[in-house]
């Protein structure tokens, strides 16, 4: 049996070398776009999850108690968690490094300790820190003469805590 020209079936369309051949390089261009692109994603994912800083603000609460001792001051401890939650951040950032209070601790001269609970459970422990951000204003034997703790902005830290009741 011999096959006609019409039994046969048309071969495929060469759509094939129609198409445009991707070069190495726009291969390359692209993987590097993806990779630079997660790099800067993972460095914003971990610079916003650092913990701000508390400059002027010492971590050790036995000096403190030497240094309010020696100068006759009061000392204002504040106790965050490690890491800092939403609300630590956000008591740094919004309530203890404002200019408000920045001026207000500044004519206060307190003596200024921050304390996380994971590094300092004794402190806390001794405070009876059940939550954080909380802060504490001690005399110079270390005696709480005033506790707050909570969210809060820096006009109401002022007004309620630190120009509170006198000690």
């Amino acid at each position: 049996m011999t096959q006609t020209p019409s039994d046969s079936t048309p071969s495929p369309p060469q759509a094939a070398s129609h198409r445009r051949r991707k070069s190495p390089v726009d291969r390359r261009v692209k993987i590097a776009f993806v990779v630079i692109l997660v790099i800067a994603s993972a460095a914003l994912w971990l610079r916003q999850r650092r913990d701000p800083e508390l400059i002027g603000w010492g971590k050790d609460l036995a000096a403190a108690l030497q240094q309010a001792k020696a100068d006759n001051r009061l000392i204002l401890v504040l106790f965050t968690d490690a890491p800092m939650t939403y609300d630590d951040k956000h008591a740094v950032k919004n309530v203890v490094t404002t200019d408000r209070t920045m001026s207000a601790l500044g004519k206060l001269s307190y003596v200024r300790v921050h304390l996380n609970i994971e590094d300092n459970t004794a402190e806390a422990k001794t405070y009876k820190v059940e939550s954080t951000p909380t802060y504490l204003l001690l005399d110079s034997s270390g005696r709480e003469l005033r506790r707050t703790s909570g969210l809060m902005n820096d006009v109401t830290f002022i007004k309620e805590f630190l120009s509170g009741p006198g000690p």
